[in-house]
């Protein structure tokens, strides 16, 4: 599986960035075209909580999985978007530095369609939009960290 790791600085403290991490309905403000997170079957965390990710009417994301946490330094879901969409884990880890948080995301994916999607996956051009939507997914979620709580 491909693997991109971004980083970023977000100007609060670990405590108030792990608490917008496991803010579960919050995750439809940051994460890039999320509509809805449905289906929380507990606090995010916890191993074992699932949810999904609603994009549009017809398009939901399979289920994302808790898999592991190390509070409040350490988060990583596994998600599977079913036959045509992607699958993966993503670990989000903090690191407190003067002024805020230090935060790395890792993300190991796989992309649909078997052969091709392997063959795709090994693709300069596909790696860099993966790298590229990776790193809107974190700057989204450092700006939704930063806001003011309310």
């Amino acid at each position: 599986m491909p693997h991109v790791r971004v980083t970023a600085f977000v100007e609060a403290p670990p405590e108030t960035v792990w608490a917008a991490h496991i803010d579960g309905p919050g995750i439809a403000e940051w994460f890039p075209g999320a509509r809805d997170v449905e289906a929380i079957s507990g606090p995010l965390d916890s191993p074992g909580t699932t949810y999904s990710l609603r994009f549009n009417p017809l398009v939901r994301s399979r289920v994302v999985e808790v898999i592991e946490v190390e509070a409040p330094v350490m988060h990583t879901r596994r998600w599977d978007a079913g036959l045509l969409g992607t699958r993966g884990t993503a670990t989000l880890l903090l690191r407190p530095e003067e002024g805020g948080t230090h935060v790395d995301l890792d993300v190991s994916y796989g992309l649909p369609m078997g052969p091709l999607g392997r063959w795709l996956e090994r693709r300069t051009f596909v790696r860099r939009r993966a790298a590229r939507d990776m790193r809107r997914e974190l700057q989204a979620f450092c700006a939704f960290a930063e806001r003011p709580p309310g």
